[in-house]
């Protein structure tokens, strides 16, 4: 009897896992599934993953979640990440049902922030974020704060005030993204030190990258054209500037108040103005190609930079610098630049490449008044005592 009653409970049981329904399938595959110590969040805008916001998923992740969004077009307000290792992934294809194809397209509903990243090691990859034409925001598309070692890589940014601003975020990279149409397109503030900014293209902004109190950085590999200034670095100190397409801007390279920072190897190509110093000291510019603009290069009042091994070729205006210098407290080496074995097309091959700038003798005004007096105004000369007789090979 118990052997009976024993296999005609197996046959219940055999008969129970055999008839599980078809939408359970459905069901696994629409909904959140652990990826070892992770989970992924699938994002679709017609409704056939777990959540059709990108927000609703980061407000429902943990931990290292990773979250795939799926072509499509998502109107996001403000997506705050509070929560470190999440990965944003863009999919560029339909999930399940739908004809939606390509990058996923995200729009801002409000003036906000897009992504406001405001913990570590966050990734947001492979989305395009668009606010067409006309509609520009104060806000960053990303902005990280306080997001180190986070990485904003592959993106598309069009029309934006700024497209992605970084403050107290060390060790953050920005890499690969396409970004158009900004007045800052990658902007660096306030202690974001040893970011990495590489192979990023940038077109038609007012600023491409921006360094404002920042230091140790590496602006590397990047292509920026047609901006009003490509790369300003102010009031920032032993960046790494190097490897750059800089082509058919006002201003390539700016420096403002800043020292010890390296531009080397940089394509500096059919540019009004190429590197700009101003009260910038002891920086260091070497194998650089300068060609094809309207002004090689200008100093003012910036000195003890090294000028080594650069090409100046076919540039319509030469080298200009002016300086000042205070009588009796200011030393020469202030004052003073280093140029060595550069190639000038426009030296006669004989002697020292001279250079041709101003100097201005000033000494310090009266206790009641905080500006300077002007003594006396001077042609100044400096030279490149061994100029280079052939161009060199620069690969960029």
């Amino acid at each position: 009897m118990f052997k009976k009653i024993l296999i005609i409970g197996i046959l219940f049981l055999f008969l129970g896992t055999c008839s599980t329904p078809s939408t359970a399938i459905d069901n696994v595959r629409k909904a959140s599934f652990p990826i070892s110590d992770k989970t992924l969040i699938i994002v679709d805008d017609e409704g056939d993953g777990d959540y059709t916001t990108i927000k609703d998923a980061v407000n429902h992740t943990s931990p290292g979640d990773v979250i795939e969004v799926y072509s499509g077009k998502y109107v996001e307000e403000e997506i705050l990440i509070e929560i470190p290792r999440v990965t944003i992934k863009g999919i560029p294809y339909e999930f399940l049902n739908g004809t939606d194809s390509g990058t996923p397209l995200v729009v801002r509903k409000d003036k906000g922030y897009v992504f406001f990243i405001c913990s570590e090691e966050v990734i947001v990859t492979n989305l395009k974020i668009d606010d067409g034409p006309g509609n520009q925001s104060c806000c960053a598309f990303i902005y990280l704060y306080y997001a180190k070692k986070s990485i904003i890589a592959d993106n598309k940014l069009r029309n934006s005030m700024v497209g992605i601003k970084c403050s107290h975020s060390d060790h953050a990279k920005i890499i690969n993204n396409t970004i158009e149409l900004t007045e800052y397109a990658i902007s660096l503030w306030y202690e974001s030190n040893e970011v990495e900014i590489s192979e990023n293209h940038i077109t038609h902004s007012k600023t491409g990258i921006s360094l404002n109190r920042v230091d140790s950085n590496k602006i590397i590999r990047n292509w920026v054209t047609q901006c009003q200034t490509s790369i300003i670095v102010d009031d920032s100190n032993h960046n790494y500037i190097c490897c750059n397409n800089l082509e058919k801007n006002n201003k390539a390279i700016l420096l403002w108040e800043s020292k010890n920072n390296i531009i080397q190897q940089n394509h500096i190509v059919n540019n009004y103005y190429t590197v700009h110093l101003y009260y910038s000291n002891s920086n260091y510019l070497c194998c650089n190609n300068i060609e094809n603009n309207s002004i090689e290069m200008v100093l003012s009042r910036s000195g003890n930079n090294t000028i080594q091994q650069n090409n100046f070729i076919n540039n319509s205006d030469t080298v200009n610098f002016f300086n000042t210098k205070y009588i009796i407290s200011q030393k020469w080496s202030t004052v003073l630049n280093k140029w060595n074995a550069n190639y000038w097309d426009d030296w006669t091959g004989n002697g020292p490449k001279m250079l041709r700038g101003r100097l201005l003798f000033n000494i310090h005004g009266p206790f009641w008044s905080p500006y300077p007096r002007k003594i006396l105004e001077i042609t100044f000369l400096q030279f490149d005592w061994h100029p280079a007789k052939e161009p060199f090979n620069i690969d960029v």
